[in-house]
């Protein structure tokens, strides 16, 4: 199985199944034939194996470039837009990209870098994208067939806390097997209704490709920012059933989101955060707002993110009877 292996399976069993939501709306068949328009155009510039940089914010175009750069037998490069000139040179230097795709607010971020290495770049939100998406045939490419389980999918790039960020290389098969990690670990159905609020370039084996393995649906919110009433009504406005936040995030909902809007985060099944801890009191009181719904993931990019976790029966255990539990990352996953 490869990841657009799953886009495709996923439109052949219900094509008419939410791939996308929100400020954008697709369905699976849709999405599997946007991504093998994408995949024709990229085989007709690039070879099997080339690198795909994207350098954008939060959108819904990252999973049809996603699903185009995997079917195509390309590498996905997520770039984080947040970083300075120097760790993108670095990162650059590093991934070799043949191809950046990005948009006009991030064009003059990124363009001269790119210019400098003679890297062409395709902007999402331009005629040229649009023309180029309308000319490609929506048809199966043979690329898609060609991709093999152990060819590589994605390059997923530490944050370089302890000196340059590195890139982690994942094949379609690791992806894969992650994927089924997270949606065993996070309950994600064919039913589910992900938001995705972490950037893409950091998430995408732990949101995007669990989400595209089990046929889920996704929406985007602009990762630049986070406001817990914009947040609270998209989950009840859209029917949100998982997303994964920072404990940041968390305390920002503890501290801003009213006590009478607490009821727009009842549909959520699952919240999952992860990436620094939280003390016991303020779990509980997170949980006592909004119900057992938390599950911590302890992990690291090099292993796709999820190594252990502390599932929300532990942290009931814990708040009730063990609190060592809450000192603790959790049992393997």
């Amino acid at each position: 199985m490869t990841v657009g292996l799953s886009i495709l399976r996923n439109a052949v069993r219900d094509p008419e199944s939410t791939a996308i939501f929100g400020s954008a709306e697709l369905t699976y068949g849709q999405l599997d034939k946007r991504t093998n328009k994408i995949a024709h155009y990229l085989k007709s510039i690039l070879k099997k194996g080339d690198r795909v940089a994207l350098f954008v914010a939060n959108r819904p175009e990252v999973v049809e470039v996603i699903g185009g750069v995997a079917k195509s037998g390309c590498v996905y490069v997520g770039l984080n837009f947040r970083l300075g000139d120097t760790e993108l040179q670095q990162i650059f230097d590093n991934s070799m990209p043949s191809l950046l795709i990005t948009d006009q607010e991030h064009l003059e971020q990124i363009e001269s870098i790119a210019v400098e290495k003679s890297i062409p770049i395709l902007v999402l939100d331009s005629d040229k994208w649009v023309e180029m998406i309308s000319s490609m045939p929506d048809s199966v490419p043979e690329s898609l067939h060609e991709v093999r389980h152990d060819d590589d999918f994605c390059i997923v790039y530490t944050s370089g806390t302890t000196g340059r960020p590195k890139g982690v290389l994942f094949d379609h098969a690791r992806a894969i097997q992650h994927a089924t990690v997270a949606c065993l670990e996070y309950e994600i159905g064919v039913g589910t209704r992900y938001l995705i609020q972490i950037p893409h370039n950091s998430s995408v084996n732990i949101t995007i490709v669990p989400c595209l393995t089990i046929g889920a649906a996704m929406a985007f919110r602009d990762s630049r920012n986070f406001d817990p009433i914009g947040f609270a009504r998209e989950v009840e406005e859209e029917g949100v059933t998982h997303s994964f936040l920072v404990p940041t995030q968390l305390m920002r909902l503890l501290d801003r989101l009213p006590l009478d809007l607490d009821q727009q985060l009842g549909g959520l099944v699952t919240l999952g955060y992860g990436s620094s801890p939280i003390s016991p009191n303020r779990l509980r009181e997170l949980i006592d707002r909004f119900g057992s719904i938390f599950n911590q993931l302890y992990g690291m990019a090099e292993i796709a993110s999820i190594g252990t976790i502390l599932r929300k029966e532990d942290h009931l255990n814990g708040l009730n009877e063990h609190p060592e539990l809450l000192a603790s990352c959790g049992q393997p996953s």
